[in-house]
């Protein structure tokens, strides 16, 4: 009996299943080229001149660039959570690195997979936990993403071998692939073999690149087109006047946070950099290539114009700004990133948007754009109107959440104010300070202006992460400051 039960439970999910199919047949596809720690200035679209990235600038010349786009936690996993679940680390229970997304969250490759997509995930996943595995490939359990054959949960590999239908894949960290066997040409040829793939139904396939986070190991011939002597230093990386949470990090962290360098880096930190930021821009050059053939094959299936393509990351690096590399500061870097997408005849070609939007805003965004009835789990705001190029109400602040130590900020157009539970506060102009440098926070001139952001941060925080609010509030230091102040 209960075999019958399980047999006609199963022949109706069949039966749905053809019909969303029957349904979705026309719509776009959707396609997630998502980095990991990608900074905005090293790409040409974000008008960065260090590294050229022309393939990448055809996504944003031909779909739109948001300016204004930030992540809500500059942290590999807290932000994977919120990207794909559309809600705050308090929600989805991942505050810090290397958790274990709960089996009851939702991500946007769910109802995707229930309107009849054929959905994937290729690359680093970073969300099944600390477990040790006797591999680190399909850990997953799928989370709407059906094919889930060449996903890792740890690991930044820059050599891969293998392939599903001869043996398990294996990466190595410290071994440097060539054109076929490095961790970001290794996933593009994943990705163009399920592009390839024969189907009537559309699909949704993330790609997740593990570059250019350290390990910074570049494989040639891309490492030699960025000499030492020609990498920029930045203007603020013998900054001296800093807030006391970066002196003391700058103290007690070893830059760049990479084994290999830290002898190097105590000898000479100047040269140091500028072999770690060679390596990330010959990364980042890699990867522009990897993008131009995913590009291509689209095109030569003729699916190009019929698929959302999203360019993305999970967070910045600093590297050198303020005398540090990585994230996890308040430094607008490590939070303002890239968000390119393009789907012609719904995204105005060559646009831009400066409305501050959020990495919880994208699950109802993608949802939205693809014309999929939405999981009604997240708590971001689709921005769809935004990118289609219509009016809409926009709340234009961005809230961050913890990562483990206890930092918060706010951005608007024009403001940072931030806080750290062990450290002084920090207010920065964003248009006329774009560096940073100046903290303006004990300034008597801004006291109603801090007032005015504390109370609206003060009320995120008491709805979205309480625990923010037992130190907030109360620290030493954090009152807003009194016009006598001086």
């Amino acid at each position: 009996m209960a075999d019958n039960a399980n047999y006609i439970r199963q022949s109706f999910q069949d039966i749905g299943r053809s019909l969303s199919i029957l349904f979705t047949m026309n719509s776009p596809n959707l396609l997630i080229l998502h980095c990991d720690q990608l900074s905005s200035w090293a790409l040409s679209a974000y008008e960065g001149d260090e590294v050229q990235t022309p393939h990448i600038d055809r996504l944003a010349d031909e779909g739109m660039r948001l300016d204004q786009f930030f992540t809500n936690v500059a942290l590999c996993t807290p932000s994977r959570a919120c990207f794909l679940t559309g809600r705050y680390p308090s929600q989805t229970g991942i505050y810090t690195g290397i958790r274990e997304l709960g089996k009851d969250q939702i991500t946007f490759a769910h109802p995707l997979q229930d309107a009849g997509y054929r959905t994937g995930y290729a690359g680093k996943w970073h969300l099944s936990g600390q477990q040790e595995q006797e591999s680190n490939w399909q850990t997953a359990g799928g989370f709407g993403f059906e094919d889930i054959r060449f996903q890792w949960n740890k690991g930044h590999f820059k050599h891969i071998e293998g392939e599903a239908e001869h043996e398990e894949p294996k990466g190595e960290r410290h071994r440097i692939g060539d054109e076929h066997s490095y961790g970001t040409d290794w996933l593009a040829e994943r990705c163009m073999e399920f592009i390839d793939v024969e189907s009537e139904a559309p699909f949704a396939y993330m790609l997740s690149f593990p570059d250019p986070h350290q390990p910074y190991k570049a494989r040639e011939p891309y490492l030699s087109q960025f000499p030492p002597e020609t990498v920029r230093i930045p203007s603020t990386f013998a900054q001296e006047d800093v807030p006391d949470w970066i002196a003391r990090d700058r103290e007690t962290k070893d830059f760049p946070v990479q084994a290999e360098n830290r002898r190097e880096w105590n000898h000479d930190r100047e040269q140091t950099l500028r072999d770690v930021k060679r390596n990330y821009c010959a990364m980042v050059k890699n990867m522009d290539d990897a993008v131009s053939r995913i590009l291509a094959k689209l095109e030569q299936k003729q699916l190009l114009d019929k698929t959302l393509v999203v360019f993305t990351t999970d967070h910045g690096d600093l590297m050198g700004e303020h005398g540090m590399t990585g994230k996890n500061f308040l430094y607008e870097p490590a939070y303002r990133i890239p968000m390119i997408l393009r789907l012609p005849g719904v995204i105005p070609a060559g646009s831009r948007c400066d409305d501050m939007i959020s990495m919880i805003d994208m699950h109802p965004t993608f949802l939205d754009l693809l014309g999929v009835p939405q999981s009604g789990t997240a708590t971001g705001v689709s921005a769809a109107p935004l990118i289609r190029g219509e009016s809409q109400d926009w709340n234009n602040i961005v809230f961050t959440h913890p990562y483990g130590n206890e930092r918060v900020a706010c951005f608007t157009p024009e403001w940072e104010l931030g806080f750290d539970f062990h450290g002084e506060p920090v207010l920065f102009d964003r248009i006329n300070d774009p560096d940073q440098t100046n903290n303006l926070y004990g300034n008597p001139e801004h006291a109603e202006l801090i007032a005015t952001l504390r109370q609206r941060m003060d009320s995120h925080y008491a709805e979205y992460c309480p625990r923010v609010t037992q130190w907030l509030p109360g620290q030493k230091g954090f009152d807003t400051p009194k016009p006598e102040m001086g």
